[in-house]
């Protein structure tokens, strides 16, 4: 899925994400990184790059500070991920990259 407009520079293509956590060992993306519409969960974006690292085995951590500020289901989504194996939210940088770095 390619998404554009997202007032990001240029396109953003969820392979090219894999892509990354490939070369890096894992993937941490905060909150600015990533299109509006990563947050808008009818879109599909989320889905799909939950779908891709979980299926090809890659850790994606996402960096969102304050999830009040977001809808009530982004907020439960990231909940149902705190533990899962390979996609969680993380409420800062440190904490992300220490879950990627870890076994």
């Amino acid at each position: 899925m390619t998404v554009r407009g997202s007032g990001l520079e240029g396109d953003i293509d969820v392979q090219s994400y894999l892509e990354r956590s490939f070369e890096r060992g894992g993937l941490l993306l905060k909150e600015e990184e990533l299109p509006r519409e990563f947050f808008l969960l009818q879109t599909g974006l989320a889905g799909e790059m939950f779908q891709k690292f979980t299926t090809y085995g890659q850790k994606l951590a996402i960096v969102v500070e304050s999830l009040s500020s977001h809808s009530e289901r982004i907020q439960e989504l990231a909940w149902e991920h705190r533990k899962h194996s390979h996609v969680r939210f993380f409420s800062d940088t440190a904490q992300g990259l220490s879950w990627i770095n870890s076994e």
